[in-house]
């Protein structure tokens, strides 16, 4: 095992640079993506988007495999932010499913629970998920679908 590993650190060593890179890389332009799917949707039912444009924003940590972006309005009369996420951390399988919810948590309609969502959605910890096909990746067309599912519920 000790050899297996020193072999692996040896590799990395000539290798770490350029990982690194594509790991930013890949997580600036897939927040970039995030962004501009919450920035360019025009219809949030009774979600009321912030007109400030840094009411986008996003977050991950580099130890929590989690990409997403938060929009900030109000809905209810209660200040708010709508997250959608890449989610590879809580996955079942090596491909993250997508996810969308309120922050603050508790500002997580009580409906949920029993609302009759369609069959590609699932409500799990007060988070919307969808699992899209690994064959077919369109994020733009799959986060709206799901941002479509989840304003349907709020608007109930």
């Amino acid at each position: 095992m000790k050899n297996e590993t020193d072999q692996f650190i040896a590799e990395g060593m000539t290798r770490y640079e350029q990982a690194s890179s594509v790991l930013v890389t890949f997580r600036r332009e897939l927040e970039t993506i995030l962004k501009g799917i919450m920035n360019s949707r025009n219809s949030w039912g009774l979600f009321i988007p912030s007109n400030d444009a840094r009411a986008i924003k996003s977050t991950y940590g580099a130890d929590y495999p989690l990409l997403n972006a938060k929009l900030e309005g109000w809905f209810n009369g209660e200040v708010v932010k709508i997250v959608i996420a890449v989610n590879w951390y809580q996955s079942q399988t090596e491909y993250p499913f997508y996810a969308v919810w309120f922050e603050p948590q508790e500002q997580t309609p009580s409906h949920f629970e029993q609302f009759e969502w369609k069959s590609d959605f699932e409500f799990v910890e007060s988070a919307l998920r969808f699992y899209p096909d690994p064959a077919d990746c369109n994020l733009a067309r799959d986060f709206n679908v799901l941002l479509d599912e989840f304003i349907r519920s709020i608007s109930n």
